[in-house]
């Protein structure tokens, strides 16, 4: 009877790391905004550069592989605080940027943020995953996943080369 009416508490394990990764993400976003206001006006004119500059593969793959990298790292040597800096940095760098190119294009800034953060914006939702799967601790080091999610950032960075920036490119010169 007794195993019958167990009373089955769950334990609230991962919800803290949950929380935290959340508060390091809002946290990121804040001082990435912050930091784009306090941003030297020449910062407008490198966002504008950056758009009719040539697209480089291994730039790309740069922005999307090297913090994932950083993560499998961290996770590799069990040191979750460190996932929770790479958010905070990556959601920093990623607001501040994002902000940087809305303001320099102007009413078709979102336009130019989608085309050209194509890559950063996938790869992020990504990476949110990535370090939702392993910051509780429970997962260990698997290559299989490192695999999976490395692939899917490779294949977002060569979509963005092979689709998206011909088309942004065929959109400037009109």
């Amino acid at each position: 009877m007794e195993r019958l009416f167990r009373l089955q508490i769950p334990q609230p394990v991962r919800k803290p790391y949950y929380f935290y990764l959340a508060i390091c993400w809002c946290l990121g976003l804040l001082c990435g905004t912050i930091l784009f206001q306090r941003a030297d006006p020449s910062f407008f004119s490198l966002m504008r550069s950056a758009c009719v500059g040539p697209v480089s593969i291994v730039g790309l793959l740069g922005v999307s592989l090297i913090p994932f990298l950083l993560s499998a790292f961290a996770v590799f040597i069990s040191a979750h605080w460190l996932l929770l800096l790479i958010c905070l940095l990556k959601a920093g760098c990623f607001a501040a940027v994002s902000l940087g190119i809305m303001e320099a294009f102007g009413t078709a800034g979102w336009l130019v943020r989608i085309l050209l953060l194509f890559s950063d914006s996938i790869s992020v939702i990504l990476l949110y995953i990535f370090w939702l799967r392993h910051l509780c601790g429970r997962r260990r080091f698997c290559c299989l996943d490192m695999l999976l999610f490395f692939s899917l950032s490779t294949l977002l960075s060569s979509v963005d080369y092979c689709i998206i920036s011909p088309f942004w490119a065929g959109l400037i010169e009109i």
